[in-house]
């Protein structure tokens, strides 16, 4: 037996909590996150949002076309489906990598010359595509750490330059 699969374009359904079915009423866009893959996949066309609470899970369906040329997708596959459920907003965005946690809290560090860092707190807003939105800490054109500003908070941290390669 044999069972034949057209998977360049495909259909992912969600199962929405019901408590989440107002905000539906707003449902823009999203992207779909694979194990795997680092960046996430854009959903295509808008399918269909139910109208029916399943009254098992408690929740309502919402299905997305996607297409699937470079065969990512597998036919059952589990993955998590971020959707897009506010208006579209301008304003500043940086790499989801130059955000670290710092005890808690998140920061970004600013080159402010050569090889000088300045740590600043951040208030981050939605995040989409591996960027995050900057709502508060940086001003444009300001440059920021996107590769390895962990190592720098990490250098930030040390009060002490050894004198030399290794300690006695």
């Amino acid at each position: 037996m044999y069972r034949i699969v057209a998977v360049d374009t495909v259909y992912v359904a969600a199962s929405v909590p019901e408590s989440e079915t107002l905000r539906l009423r707003h449902v823009g866009g999203g992207e779909l996150e694979l194990p795997g893959l680092e960046q996430p996949l854009a959903l295509g066309r808008l399918v269909s949002v139910g109208r029916i609470i399943d009254p098992t899970s408690r929740t309502l369906s919402v299905i997305y076309e996607v297409a699937n040329s470079r065969r990512f997708l597998a036919m059952g596959q589990a993955a998590f489906l971020r959707l897009f459920t506010s208006a579209k907003t301008q304003g500043a965005s940086i790499a989801e990598s130059a955000v670290v946690d710092d005890a808690g809290r998140p920061v970004v560090f600013i080159q402010v010359a050569g090889e000088s860092f300045e740590r600043r707190p951040v208030r981050l807003g939605s995040n989409e595509a591996g960027y995050v939105r900057v709502l508060e800490g940086v001003k444009p054109g300001e440059r920021i750490v996107t590769r390895g500003a962990y190592l720098i908070r990490l250098a930030a941290l040390s009060t002490q330059i050894p004198a030399h390669g290794h300690v006695h």
